[in-house]
Parts: structure tokens; sequence; C-alpha cells
């Protein structure tokens, strides 16, 4: 699955830093769209869910990883 680091780094780059912490994915699935009766794929992509604990995080400070 995706890793918190990751996760976190993908998130700060959109929110501002004390927003992207406390998430944490639950389950993540892959999809694709195709054509009817051409078998051309139209688009693909991720949908991914996930939870935020708002308790005051643990932060490792050398990496920014919660812990």
């Amino acid at each position: 699955m995706l890793p918190d680091t990751k996760l976190h780094g993908i998130l700060a780059a959109e929110f501002t830093p004390s927003d992207s912490l406390g998430w944490r994915p639950q389950w993540l699935t892959r999809y694709s769209s195709i054509y009817k009766n051409r078998g051309i794929v139209h688009s693909k992509g991720y949908t991914i869910r996930l939870s935020r604990s708002l308790r005051n995080p643990i932060i490792n400070a050398a990496t920014s990883e919660i812990i």
C-alpha cells in the first residue's frame, strides 16, 4: 500500500504542512475505464480512502514520519 511518509509528502504538496499530518490510508483501489465495444482504455487512476486522527500526533523530527 502507500507508505505514510509518501502520503504525507503528497498531501504536504497540496495543503499546509499541519493539514497533511495524521492521515492514514484505509484502502486503495485502481480503476480503468474502457470504451464499449472497442477495447480502448479511456482513463486509468486510483481511488484512496483516508482516515485522520486529530489527536496530537507524535512526529519523528528527523524524517517527518508520524509515529
